[in-house]
């Protein structure tokens, strides 16, 4: 099944993208929830997200990936003004990822990290 994801940010360089997107979390665990935070979600209240964080390089494409569960928000987009949380939490992994994937690598366009 493909599941579309929006866009909350997106960061650019030279050679590289870092994007952040969320989309409704199908497979989720409410059991750590409070039942206020329960009927919230029933009524519309709250929603449940999926977030992702790719790292894509211009040529080679995604190199690095996070992915978070269970993200319960009113907005969405309160994930991304969260700075000193899971957002950059997440942000730092992705990239940790990338240099992992690309290190090593020997082609021309990727410098050794």
């Amino acid at each position: 099944m493909t599941q579309y994801y929006e866009t909350l940010r997106e960061f650019r360089t030279k050679n590289f993208t870092v994007k952040v997107a969320a989309t409704v979390d199908i497979d989720y665990d409410m059991s750590w929830l409070s039942p206020k935070e329960r009927q919230d979600i029933y009524n519309g209240d709250l929603g449940i997200y999926l977030i992702r964080v790719q790292v894509i390089h211009r040529k080679l494409g995604e190199v690095g990936v996070d992915y978070l569960g269970g993200c319960v928000y009113n907005n969405i987009y309160d994930f991304v003004k969260e700075r000193k949380s899971y957002f950059a939490d997440m942000i730092n992994t992705a990239c940790a990822d990338a240099r992992d994937n690309i290190r090593g690598m020997t082609l021309p366009y990727v410098r050794n990290v």
